[in-house]
């Protein structure tokens, strides 16, 4: 007798742990994949901004050239891709991930011009800024995890 209940119950057992597995396999891949892959592309994304326009640009499009050993890309090339205004009739600042401008420090009040931004590079990886070591520019110019790249109207 304990065999034929087991037995009546055994199709419906089955069909509940097989919804149950299907909806725990579905929620699993969704979760281990969302959060990586919009992390690697945010980890790219730069805003470039002039005035009240804004246009995010991938690093990882553009092609590298070397610098010391590490693949940069220019920083002139950066703002070229925006197609925001011509360079040369601005001058630059920059903003972190957590709200750094260079400016903020006693070190670094100078805005950075646009002769200065041709001698400049970004590592697409982790957004940090490079500079030419002709120009002695003090450690605040060097932000890490660069989010903005702000042109401003020469004063």
């Amino acid at each position: 007798m304990t065999s034929w209940k087991f037995s009546r119950f055994l199709p419906i057992l089955t069909l509940t742990a097989c919804g149950l597995l299907a909806a725990c396999s579905d929620q699993s891949v969704e979760s281990d994949n969302s959060p990586v892959d919009s992390d690697v592309q945010s980890a790219s994304i730069v805003s470039l901004v002039y005035g009240t326009s804004s246009v995010p640009v991938d690093l990882t499009t553009f092609p590298t050239q070397d610098y010391k050993g590490t693949p940069v890309v220019p920083l002139t090339t950066v703002w070229s891709a925006g197609a925001l205004q011509d360079a040369s009739t601005l001058q630059f600042d920059f903003e972190g991930d957590d709200g750094f401008h260079p400016t903020s420090s006693p070190n670094c009040t100078s805005y950075i011009t646009s002769e200065q931004l041709s001698m400049g590079y970004i590592l697409p990886t982790t957004r940090k800024l490079v500079w030419d070591d002709s120009l002695g520019f003090p450690g605040c110019y060097s932000v890490s995890g660069v989010a903005k790249i702000i042109g401003l109207d020469l004063e």
